[in-house]
């Protein structure tokens, strides 16, 4: 079964895709865990035109600025996100009336710190950061509000048509944050326009190439691109009250994975970061 995670800590065998690391025994952390770490090579993939050289990794997510992240890569992880109704994609009502993704369907991901179940997105990290379930929840809704406002101004057009199409303007909404916003913070606004990648402030851009490899290469897509994770301060501020006058801060490491802070109203607070 592909699908599943190789027993990379088999005493019997190792299969030559895994490198078990041993935990020794005065190991201050580990050893209290655990014997053994288990690390498993990722897939592997042909490379560019078939050609001989260096193994390549499969990247799982898509290269493209197709907001895959909330809608997923696979046709079944789509499926899954969707409510087939109005266009609109799967929600959750939490006790006080805040709408919230949809849960994972098995106890896998729940959380050590709460009972509730992990929620489910076009991403793998959903639950990691508190942070990024809140952009993935700011985007549900962002999605359902164009689909109902989209049902109102074409009465005639289906549920497949309103997904796409609010699907559709989602993606241009991702791609215009993305390139006006995010890009000249990260790399400045000098180098976009040496490489020709700043957009127009009115109008559309007609840049788009389809002769263009949008490959991401391994190096960015596994190291340098996860730069983003050293932009985060050592802990959180969260604002608990509508003022903003009160306030408390968090350590990341007591917020990893706990889709119990988004329940009871508390969403709005972390939304607020």
């Amino acid at each position: 079964d592909r699908s599943k995670s190789l027993l990379c800590c088999n005493e019997k065998y190792t299969h030559p895709e895994c490198y078990p690391i041993e935990v020794d025994e005065d190991d201050t952390t580990y050893s209290k865990l655990t014997q053994c770490l288990p690390y498993v090579r990722t897939a592997t993939s042909p490379r560019e035109n078939c050609s001989l050289g260096p193994r390549e990794q499969v990247n799982q997510a898509t290269s493209f600025l197709d907001a895959s992240n909330i809608y997923g890569s696979t046709v079944e992880r789509a499926s899954r996100l969707r409510a087939y109704r109005n266009g609109f994609l799967l929600t959750q009502q939490s006790s006080h009336y805040n709408t919230l993704l949809t849960i994972t369907n098995d106890d896998t991901c729940m959380s050590n710190r709460s009972s509730q179940r992990c929620f489910l997105s076009g991403g793998e990290l959903t639950n990691l950061f508190p942070t990024q379930t809140a952009l993935h929840t700011i985007w549900l809704r962002q999605h359902n509000n164009i689909a109902k406002q989209l049902k109102v101004i074409n009465v005639d057009w289906d549920d497949e048509k309103l997904f796409q199409e609010s699907r559709r303007i989602i993606i241009a909404q991702i791609q215009h944050i993305t390139y006006n916003e995010f890009l000249p913070i990260i790399v400045g606004k000098n180098k976009l326009r040496q490489y020709g990648i700043k957009l127009q402030h009115n109008d559309y851009d007609s840049d788009y190439d389809l002769k263009v490899d949008a490959t991401a290469l391994n190096e960015y897509a596994s190291a340098v691109g996860l730069f983003y994770y050293s932009l985060f301060s050592d802990q959180m501020t969260f604002y608990e009250d509508n003022d903003g006058n009160r306030k408390a801060q968090k350590s990341w490491s007591t917020l990893l994975n706990d889709p119990g802070l988004f329940y009871n109203g508390k969403i709005d607070i972390i939304l607020r970061f």
